[in-house]
């Protein structure tokens, strides 16, 4: 008896690679699709593997207009959280694998028309309740699938007869319509497809340190740990402890656990009161790790770019730009200084010509001031003087021994002119 799968229904057992009826037709459909779907699952050693099967989310696939839509909670980056997050991430894999529902007759995501991508985040609009904050995720996500799809439909069904064009083309996919498969296999035949197979194996043996988040996004795991931490979101650092260590401690390969050394070194190096910043663990995870491109952002998963963080990253001719603007900005400023300087030495040297001018003037009126202050000082004195003015008092303004013959003359003088 067939085993049961965790939803109680009878385990199928997978056949290995089969010839389809390459003379079969099939009609433009995006409607459900039936059971008959080819997962490929053997062993290396070529015996069957009991498998649950692919997910198909009919439910959500038929649901109507008038069905509650699953929510999709989004965070500040753009990604989908929560739990309508790992829905979402389904779905978009059972719209890949959808017979006839989207194109595999394009080399690059790129060359996709707009009006296609448009139908699949209108689809995903119909089933979920989603920010539009979330497209540009939805779609990248959807490009991701797209591609392993197509990878895994090459394993399976086209590398068994690699170098037999026709007995590849016979094999073909329920998922695909025979022209699409055919293109395909040209594609794959070509030296092209041959260069980009090449190309991706040494990409391919270039990764290392696999995580252990599983089929759960990061952008999921940092939410909870994020919930889990009172709200205060973890530095790159400290996820990258968490999703590169299994349950025992142990990393899951040399070079992780290299890494981690070199961060923990450099942490230990910093007083105790920087240890536990998130912003100098994140430049301690940017030092060892390397600074991010601008294609991605390690440790937070699809979707994220430098733009996102740190804002739009100028392109080489705005720099250029830029520094020219500065340049002439600061040829400007140079100029008016010139001239402020110019302003500030003509001004320096009118006030010094005007004090010059304020000392002589002040000289002059000096030495007025002084022979009118005599005149008006001895005609003061003359005027107190009066008849029969002591000689005592006289002399304050005469001599201090005055001989008598002079005391006679001033005495007359002053009588004559008291008397005038």
């Amino acid at each position: 008896m067939w085993p049961l799968t965790r939803h109680g229904s009878l385990r199928r057992r997978v056949e290995g690679p089969t010839l389809s009826n390459p003379s079969s037709s099939h009609s433009i459909s995006t409607g459900p699709t039936s059971d008959r779907v080819h997962d490929g699952s053997t062993s290396d050693s070529g015996t069957q593997k009991n498998v649950r099967g692919r997910t198909r989310l009919e439910g959500l696939w038929n649901s109507d207009g008038n069905s509650t839509k699953k929510v999709v909670l989004a965070n500040s980056r753009g990604q989908p959280v929560g739990d309508g997050a790992r829905e979402l991430g389904q779905f978009l894999g059972t719209m890949v694998h959808r017979p006839r529902f989207f194109s595999f007759r394009y080399t690059d995501w790129r060359h996709v028309p707009q009006e296609d991508k448009e139908k699949v985040w209108q689809r995903v609009q119909d089933v979920f309740d989603i920010d539009i904050n979330l497209k540009e995720w939805a779609l990248q996500s959807f490009n991701k699938k797209w591609k392993d799809f197509k990878c895994q439909l090459k394993k399976t069904n086209y590398n068994p007869f690699k170098g037999d064009k026709v007995g590849a083309k016979r094999n073909r996919p329920l998922e695909l319509e025979q022209v699409e498969w055919n293109w395909l296999v040209d594609f794959w035949e070509s030296d092209t497809g041959k260069m980009r197979e090449d190309k991706g194996k040494i990409n391919r043996g270039k990764q290392s340190m696999p995580h252990t988040s599983g089929t759960k996004s990061f952008a999921r795991r940092f939410y909870e740990e994020t919930i889990n931490n009172d709200g205060v979101e973890l530095s790159r650092l400290d996820m990258f402890l968490k999703l590169h260590q299994r349950r025992d401690g142990t990393f899951v390969d040399a070079v992780a656990e290299e890494r981690v050394a070199q961060m923990k070194t450099l942490s230990s190096q910093l007083p105790e009161d920087y240890q536990s910043s998130s912003t100098v663990r994140d430049k301690i995870f940017s030092q060892v790790m390397g600074e991010d491109n601008h294609g991605r952002c390690r440790m937070y998963g699809l979707g994220v770019s430098l733009k996102d963080l740190h804002g739009p990253h100028p392109t080489r001719r705005e720099l250029m730009e830029r520094c020219e603007r500065l340049e002439s900005q600061n040829r400007r400023l140079e100029s008016q200084n010139r001239r402020l300087e110019s302003q500030n030495k003509m001004m320096e040297n009118d006030i010094t010509d005007l004090k010059n001018k304020v000392d002589i003037l002040i000289q002059a009126a000096g030495r007025q001031s002084g022979v009118e202050g005599g005149v008006v000082a001895i005609l003061s004195a003359i005027s107190r003087k009066g008849p029969g003015t002591s000689h005592s008092q006289n002399n304050d303004i005469g001599s201090s021994n005055p001989n008598e013959d002079g005391d006679q003359d001033h005495i007359a003088s002053t009588d004559v002119i008291s008397k005038n």
